[in-house]
């Protein structure tokens, strides 16, 4: 090769060298290609603000330098690659406290360490929890209210058998979710326990309740647990509601919604490996007359999609869902949000039949997420110790019932309380007992 052709292959690899590192530089600047984004707990820095200050300090550079390392062209295509081939020749996973199991399926480490019991609270720390809970249900009862717990289901509860090799050994000890359900059914509170109920029917069901990328129950297992809480809703306020059915059952492999959250979150190149889930295509019969129902959801992200399907909107009189009890979402006006603390918690609790606690075993250690605590602050006595309810309370709350559903009897409550000055739920509270008091008077005579 001659000198001339030897310098003209060195210009066309320098040339070529440009070209290529110019690439994500202009898809910084003009995004020419779409680039799918990355999942999960993804660090999103901002672009820093120039000013004088900032210039001479020297915290505009660093700022910076971190904005152009986590937004420069095609950075997700590059994590997605890095990612996938620790994946291939390491079986490493980068996504925080994410593990694999047998058969792919995948874990958050969190539910198995509740399920092996290691993060067990405590027998006298669960036993004053309930009790507060308690303390808070009879609160809410005497306002013609039910207090009802939801026990989620866990993936590591269903699938302990494709647990890691490393973890199969591992005994199983008390955990707060066994403790937990004992203690509320000792006491008498209301709830429903769809763990168990997933173990239960797992060998019956023609298809899986949880997938193997998913940390959630699917949309399969979220169809029965809402068809099941509904009817658990008729019996216990004697009502009738519209009822969700299934127009088809669409097979797949390929996830859909949230069935695949933990293998998203994973950001591969190549998605996570999967089996053949059941998705419902599910619409709401309202051809029968109902009642109205008013309830709302303190939960995690177990009842997002429940939520999105309608179950508050439709079935609940647009009940609300106070997320981690942090925020407060409702559907009207507009898919509306509000902090909880910047509401009258009193208030907006007590326009409710219903009050549901939906709990997952993995943060069962924050039963609530505050709700118990603020709840037992308003209504109950410090001194407070769990007795079983009297007939008088019984009494009491199934005339507020029957008050509530008729509504010519109801409007004139809501008149009086105008009048008065005072809470609709205290019109009725007060109504109730002189109806009980005159009664008695009566029967004495």
């Amino acid at each position: 090769m001659t000198n001339k052709n030897n310098i003209l292959v060195k210009k066309s690899i320098f040339f070529l060298l440009v070209i290529l590192l110019s690439i994500p530089m202009a898809q910084q600047i003009i995004k020419f290609a779409y680039v799918k984004p990355l999942k999960g707990a993804v660090k999103k820095v901002e672009k820093p603000a120039l000013t004088l200050e900032s210039w001479l300090s020297g915290d505009y550079q660093m700022k910076e330098e971190d904005y152009i390392n986590n937004n420069f062209g095609f950075r997700t295509s590059f994590v997605r690659l890095h990612n996938q081939l620790d994946y291939w020749l390491f079986g490493k996973i980068n996504a925080k406290s994410v593990l694999i199991g047998k058969e792919g399926y995948l874990y958050e480490l969190s539910y198995i360490y509740e399920y092996l019991g290691r993060n067990f609270l405590g027998k006298d720390v669960i036993d004053k929890k309930v009790a507060s809970i308690k303390s808070v249900s009879d609160s809410l009862s005497v306002r013609g209210i039910d207090l009802v717990v939801l026990f989620a289901a866990g993936k590591a509860s269903y699938y302990p058998e494709f647990f890691p090799d490393s973890l199969q050994s591992k005994s199983k000890t008390i955990s707060n979710f066994d403790y937990f359900t004992h203690a509320v059914d000792s006491a008498e509170i209301l709830n429903i326990d769809f763990n168990t109920w997933f173990v239960e029917i797992k060998d019956t069901v023609s298809y899986p309740l949880f997938t193997k990328g998913g940390i959630h129950w699917n949309k399969y297992g979220e169809y029965l647990v809402i068809d099941s809480l509904i009817g658990y809703v008729e019996n216990l306020r004697g009502v009738k509601l519209p009822h969700f059915k299934v127009d088809e059952f669409i097979i797949s492999s390929t996830p859909r919604y949230r069935d695949n959250d933990i293998g998203e979150g994973m950001n591969l190149i190549f998605p996570h490996s999967t089996t053949l889930m059941a998705y419902p295509e599910i619409s709401i019969d309202k051809t029968q007359p109902w009642d109205t129902i008013n309830a709302m959801v303190v939960a995690d992200s177990y009842y997002w999609e429940m939520y999105n399907e309608g179950l508050s909107k439709d079935i609940f009189n647009n009940g609300q869902f106070w997320y981690y009890n942090r925020k407060i979402y409702s559907q009207e006006p507009d898919w509306a949000t509000l902090p909880v603390n910047e509401t009258d918690i009193r208030s907006e609790v007590e326009k409710n039949d219903i009050v549901f606690i939906l709990q997952t075993e993995a943060t069962l250690y924050r039963f609530g997420f505050g709700f118990v605590e603020k709840e037992f602050e308003l209504y109950a006595q410090k001194d407070y110790k769990p007795v079983n309810e009297s007939a008088e309370k019984k009494q009491l709350k199934a005339l507020i019932r029957n008050i509530k559903a008729n509504k010519n009897w109801y409007a004139k409550v809501i008149e009086k309380a105008k009048k008065k000055g005072i809470s609709t739920e205290e019109m009725l509270l007060l109504d109730a007992r002189y109806i009980i008091k005159q009664k008695k008077n009566n029967n004495s005579e």
